[in-house]
Parts: C-alpha cells; sequence; structure tokens
C-alpha cells in the first residue's frame, strides 16, 4: 500500500484521493442494479415471493419487516463488530457474504419444493434473515468507511454528482429487467437472470472497493462514552423527541402500504410487472428532476414548510389507491410522476430537519435514536398487513376491500401527523452535517414505495448561507490528501 501511496503523490487529477473519488462512482454503478433489487418489498421481490414462490400474504408481511428489524439490530452488532474490524473491512466482507446469499438463492430457486408452501416459506424466511443483516452492516460500515475519508469540503459536489450519475444507472436497469419480464413473462427463469446478472455486478463492485486505498483514513470511534446519558438528554421534551415521533408516524404508515402496493397491482388491478416496471422508470425520473428544487426551498423557506407541503400533495393523491379499478389503473401513470417528485421533499426536508435539531455534541446518538425509533416503526407495520390481509378471522370482508381500507388508512394518519410536525421549533441555521446513515430505514421504505432513486441516494448538504461559497472553493481545490 505504501508504494501506491507514494505512486499517486500528485495533485488534483493525479491524486490518490481524486482517483479513490473515481473507483468510488465506479462501485456505485456497479452495485446501484444490486441495491435496487435486494430490499424485499420492491416490485421485483415482491412479485417473486407472491406470484412465483406462492408465499401468503401474512409471511411475505413479515419477510419485508426483516430489513428494519436488522437496521435496529445493527446498532448493538456494530460497536462489537467494529472492535476486531475496521469499517473498510467490514463493508468488503460483509457485502462479499451478502451477494454470495443472493447467488446461493438464485441458483436454489428451480429447486425450491413450490408444491410445499410453508416449507418455502420457511426457507425464504431463514434466507432473507441472514441476507437482511448482512446488508444492514455492510451499508453502516460503508457510509462510516466514506466518512473517513472524503474531506468534508467536497462532499456535496462529489456526491450531487454521483447520484445523478446513479440515477441514470437506475433507469437503464429498469428498461433492461422489462426487456427480461417482456421475452420470459414472470417466471423463475426471468428472476433467476435478473438475480444472477445483478450479483455479477455486486461482485464487480466488491472488487472496486478493495481497490480504494486510504492510507491516510483516521476511524473515529464509533463506541461512545456515557450513551445512556446521550440517549436520555435526547428523548427529554422538546423538538428533537416531537420530531422523532412525526418520523416514527411516517416510517409506519409508508410501510403499512408500499410492501403490498405491486401485490394489489398484480391481483386486482391486472397491472402485470412488465408495466409496473414503467411506474418505477416516470417515478425515478420525476424525483431526479424535482430534488434539486426541494433542496433550494430547504434553504429558502425552511425544512418544515417543505415537509409539509410536499406530504400533503403527495398523499391527497394517494387516496386514488382507495378507487381503483382494472379500467381506471392508467391513473397510476400520473401518480407516480406526482408521487416520485413530492416524496422528494419529505425525504430531503427530513433529512435536513434532522441535522438541524439535533445537537452537535450529540451527533452520533442523534443518528442511532433516529435509526432504531424508525426501524422499528416501520419493522411492524407490514406485520400487522400481512395477518390483516390473511387472517381468516375477517372472513367476511373481501381481499379487494381489505387492502382498499389499509390504502384509506395509511395517508390519513400521515396527514394528521402534519400537525405534530407543525409544532417543531426549527432552527434559522445548522453547522451540523452528516451523511444519511439515520435515514437508511427512509430510503429502503422509498424503494419498497416504488421510488427506487432514493435506494441510491446518499444525502449530504450544508444549510449554511456559504454553501454555495464552500463547494466553489472546494472543486477549485482538490489536494492529494483529504482533511
Amino acid at each position: 500500500m505504501k508504494g501506491l501511496y507514494e505512486q499517486f503523490q500528485g495533485r488534483g487529477k493525479d491524486s490518490l484521493l481524486h482517483r479513490n473519488l473515481r473507483m468510488c462512482t465506479e462501485e456505485g454503478v456497479f452495485a446501484t442494479p444490486f441495491i435496487v433489487l435486494a430490499i424485499p418489498g420492491n416490485v421485483f421481490i415482491a412479485s417473486l415471493l407472491t406470484s412465483v414462490l406462492g408465499i401468503s400474504e401474512s409471511l411475505y408481511g413479515f419477510i419485508v419487516s426483516l430489513p428494519s428489524w436488522a437496521n435496529a439490530l445493527q446498532i448493538l452488532l456494530i460497536p462489537l463488530l467494529s472492535r476486531h474490524f475496521s469499517a473498510r473491512t467490514l463493508s468488503i466482507y460483509l457485502a462479499l457474504i451478502n451477494v454470495f446469499l443472493w447467488l446461493l438463492l438464485a441458483g436454489t430457486l428451480h429447486r425450491l419444493p413450490l408444491e410445499d408452501p410453508d416449507l418455502v416459506g420457511r426457507l425464504m424466511v431463514l434466507y432473507f434473515v441472514a441476507i437482511s443483516l448482512t446488508q444492514s452492516l455492510a451499508g453502516v460500515s460503508w457510509m462510516s468507511w466514506i466518512q473517513e475519508w472524503i474531506p468534508g469540503r467536497l462532499r456535496g459536489k462529489y456526491f450531487g454528482r454521483r447520484n445523478r450519475i446513479l440515477g441514470l444507472v437506475t433507469v437503464a436497469f429498469i428498461l433492461g429487467t422489462t426487456e427480461v419480464f417482456s421475452q420470459l413473462g414472470e417466471s423463475m427463469l426471468a428472476f433467476q437472470i435478473i438475480l444472477g446478472v445483478t450479483c455479477a455486478f455486486r461482485l464487480l463492485s466488491v472488487y472496486t472497493l478493495t481497490h480504494i486505498y486510504t492510507p491516510w483514513s483516521h476511524p473515529e470511534k464509533m463506541i461512545h462514552e456515557g450513551w445512556f446519558t446521550q440517549y436520555t438528554q435526547l428523548l427529554k421534551p422538546g423538538p428533537f423527541r416531537t420530531y422523532l415521533l412525526f418520523a416514527a408516524i411516517l416510517a409506519f404508515s409508508l410501510s403499512l402500504t408500499g410492501p403490498f402496493a405491486p401485490v394489489f397491482m398484480t391481483r386486482h388491478l391486472d397491472f402485470p410487472v412488465v408495466r409496473q416496471t414503467h411506474l418505477l422508470i416516470l417515478a425515478s425520473l420525476s424525483s431526479a428532476l424535482a430534488m434539486p428544487l426541494w433542496g433550494k426551498l430547504c434553504d429558502k423557506h425552511g425544512c418544515r414548510p417543505v415537509i409539509i407541503f410536499s406530504s400533503i400533495f403527495w398523499m391527497t393523491q394517494n387516496y386514488l389507491w382507495v378507487i381503483l379499478t382494472p379500467g381506471s389503473a392508467w391513473l397510476l401513470y400520473p401518480m407516480w410522476i406526482w408521487g416520485g417528485a413530492f416524496s422528494g421533499g419529505v425525504v430531503l426536508g427530513g433529512f435536513n430537519l434532522v441535522l438541524k435539531l439535533t445537537p452537535t455534541h450529540l451527533k452520533t446518538s442523534g443518528v442511532s435514536v433516529h435509526l432504531a425509533i424508525t426501524s422499528v416503526a416501520a419493522a411492524i407495520p407490514p406485520i400487522l398487513a400481512g395477518w390483516f390481509l390473511g387472517t381468516a378471522f375477517l372472513s367476511g370482508l373481501d381481499e379487494n376491500l381489505r387492502y382498499r381500507m389499509l390504502f384509506l388508512l395509511s395517508p390519513t394518519l400521515i396527514l394528521l401527523s402534519l400537525f405534530l410536525l407543525s409544532r417543531v421549533d426549527e432552527p434559522k441555521a445548522a453547522s451540523l452535517s452528516s451523511f444519511s446513515g439515520s435515514f437508511r430505514t427512509m430510503r429502503q421504505i422509498l424503494v419498497q414505495n416504488g421510488f427506487l432513486l432514493a435506494g441510491n441516494l446518499t444525502f449530504f448538504r450544508y444549510i449554511s448561507k456559504n454553501v454555495k461559497t464552500v463547494i466553489a472553493k472546494a472543486g477549485r481545490k482538490s489536494t492529494a490528501d483529504p482533511d
């Protein structure tokens, strides 16, 4: 490593830092199809589990909840692992374990005993327990490692460019899967091909990670002293605790229907996966176009007004789910365009508001608390919704009607929670800046709701008057050694 470091002692494009940033972008390009596909509850996995493997709604809801449980559990596991391994080592090896689990799943799909759905369901639970846990640990380790070596002055500019590239890759991946489904239908072979190709790209991305060299990085300790006192201080009555309650309701409500929307479209609207991929493309494009606007509005008018405004317009149109029929399914196209655009305001405004409300000296604890609470809040509703849709206890209710009752409840809860958000006093400025570790669960929820672009976004924003000056200076000054 020392020889490689000495080889890249130049400045600008000849520096080791510039090379690492380029490799990080290439890694993201290779990883994007896998990241989009690997969250249970999205269009593809929903179709595989419910249509191809015939898993019941109740068990499907439990599987969908597993990533959120894993996000909550990693808060206990990461400090233990970080005592023995660096963030770089954890990122690479956990990612390898995760992708090999997916390859094992793809290679054994055709051998599953489909005549015994109970056994298939139990096997899927075992698969996705291991997959969700390794995926969560790898993701958190990656964010910690990236924060070690990318200078703060470069992050906004760099990740803005990286996110735009990954957005284009996301659209290309959706177009590719559309072609596979058009040729092979929603068959076992089609899913095996898609899983196999995405896993191959993921292996390339992990290989690229091994070529990012950071001899200067100084990892921060993830185990902090007095954690109980810090958590107690954060959860005292005040704006941060009020916002946590709002974020928990938001996570709960979105997770109540998002994972089941693809199932509803397939079974009750005669809307196959091929047409659902068209919705994903429209949502990704509208989200990408609207995201810069939400950033400017947050800076100009504040995050709280942006969240309230975008939530009202997003949730109001979601009531159309209650009246949709196969004849009116064409409404899904404008709904996805509209939802993709306005969901960005909720995500970006929420992320920035967390940064504003968290005291600087409690940053790590604030991220942990937010992640834990939203993860638990997002893990419970898929289980409840799966039970509600599949239980024989409510045999008098038609399944179609049960779906529509959930679609009525979800936006109503979010709109009511805005009254809670309106009580949060938003600071006018904040010097805190961080990666979106606390929003990992929210990103997964948006992917489950069909907004795949959010699965690849790494948000990093400054909320200050001199943001443009800072980024402009950083762009002109690229040095070999980070801060």
